[in-house]
């Protein structure tokens, strides 16, 4: 089996070892080659699949152009932009595979023939060494994303809408949120229930999509929860780690 691997930050290297373990022959292209040429020229070399990180609905277009299978494995949240099929997608040589279960029904409904669940789990070549079974002296230990990310995709909403000097609102509004979901597990977030994307918000920008609307305001909820949950880990004595989002609520610890 030949297949081209698209490079990608973390993951890239487990699933090349995994693949030559599994008797793979594995090329690695960075996402600026994956040209209409360079991809015919990898054909002509016997690769017969295309596999990336997140589904990108041009490249599986671009393999179905070229006769090639796409496999996509999506570990993040999907963005809206990409929840379509480009017209001239084979969508029998078209393969998804998503870390979160939620996607798997709204993907088939669009009309994508092969979705499957595939959940996010360590490389096992990561626990070759012996781990020591002596118990800790330190504190509890959090390692984790700040999703700086996430804040940063409603900022810039925001911005393009023209709706920058609601942010202090918004803000309000969403720690608020966040808060009642530490205890409250019933709200899955604004791109599931859109009913609950306030109707001032939606008569602000008639000519923004909901699920535009509510992927940015999930984003901004999920910043606002993490740090929520950071901050109560943090008061408790737990040791956190991570990126500069958690400077201002735990410190340099």
């Amino acid at each position: 089996m030949r297949l081209l691997l698209v490079r990608a930050p973390l993951l890239c290297e487990d699933l090349e070892a995994s693949l030559l373990l599994a008797g793979a022959t594995v090329w690695v292209r960075s996402p600026v080659e994956l040209s209409e040429s360079n991809l015919t020229l990898a054909k002509s070399n016997s690769v017969r699949t295309v596999l990336s990180i997140n589904h990108s609905p041009e490249l599986a277009l671009l393999c179905s152009v070229v006769g090639l299978r796409y496999l996509s494995w999506t570990i993040d949240p999907l963005p809206h932009r990409r929840w379509n099929i480009l017209p001239g997608t084979k969508l029998d040589d078209t393969y998804l595979f998503v870390h979160r279960k939620i996607l798997v029904d709204p993907l088939q409904r669009m009309g994508y023939r092969h979705v499957e669940w595939m959940p996010l789990a360590c490389a096992s070549r990561r626990l070759s060494n012996q781990v020591s079974a002596g118990s800790r002296t330190g504190s509890a230990l959090f390692v984790g994303s700040s999703l700086e990310d996430e804040r940063g995709i409603l900022i810039d909403a925001l911005r393009r809408w023209g709706l920058s000097e609601t942010l202090p609102g918004m803000d309000q509004m969403l720690q608020g949120l966040a808060r009642a979901c530490l205890w409250d597990r019933s709200f899955f977030g604004f791109l599931r229930q859109p009913q609950a994307i306030p109707a001032s918000l939606r008569e602000a920008v008639p000519q923004v999509k909901p699920e535009d609307l509510a992927e940015a305001l999930d984003a901004g909820l999920a910043w606002h929860f993490r740090r929520e949950l950071v901050k109560q880990l943090s008061v408790s004595g737990c040791e956190v780690k991570g990126d500069g989002g958690w400077k201002s609520l735990a410190g340099s610890r």
